[in-house]
């Protein structure tokens, strides 16, 4: 009951959008020498899809606009800003959601840093276009993996 009396008469928390713009300037400046002054519609950007999309639509605007905004030029500094920046504004959402997990930000690092490697491994040994269309095939195949298990495991299928 005191829970509820502490909590009731006190405006929600915005500490998630300090934590989010921490995340969108580690984003801005790491990609700041790659496109100048165009850094700023860019955290721009990446700030407006989080206030207003859902985790999973925000993050993937901020990977969209990050990876267009830097090119096939990143080093890995850039790669790691990014990276860092990124994990940084799932941190955010998941506060601004009141669900924050350190073991989604840490999932998420894990997952990335192993994607990455990956792609880095593939781009010694082939052109940076079959890299692309290997990672995108390969991403497309696991996201439709998991949204067939997430239909049996709710039990969705339909009866046939």
């Amino acid at each position: 009951m005191s829970d509820e009396s502490d909590t009731a008469g006190r405006p929600p928390s915005r500490s998630w959008v300090v934590v989010a713009l921490a995340g969108v300037l580690l984003i801005g400046l790491t990609t700041w020498p790659s496109v100048g002054f165009l850094t700023v519609p860019l955290v721009g950007g990446i700030l407006a899809a989080m206030w207003y999309l859902p985790l999973p639509y925000a993050l993937s605007t901020a990977v969209v606009v990050a990876v267009v905004a830097v090119g096939n030029d990143a080093s890995s500094v850039q790669a790691v800003g990014v990276t860092l920046g990124l994990a940084t504004l799932v941190g955010a959402a998941s506060l601004r959601e009141g669900t924050f997990d350190g073991r989604t930000v840490a999932g998420y690092l894990a997952l990335t840093a192993g994607v990455c490697v990956a792609v880095v491994v593939a781009l010694a040994a082939a052109s940076f276009e079959a890299v692309a269309f290997g990672t995108t095939l390969g991403l497309a195949l696991a996201a439709y993996g998991l949204h067939r298990y997430e239909l049996v495991a709710l039990d969705l299928l339909p009866d046939s």
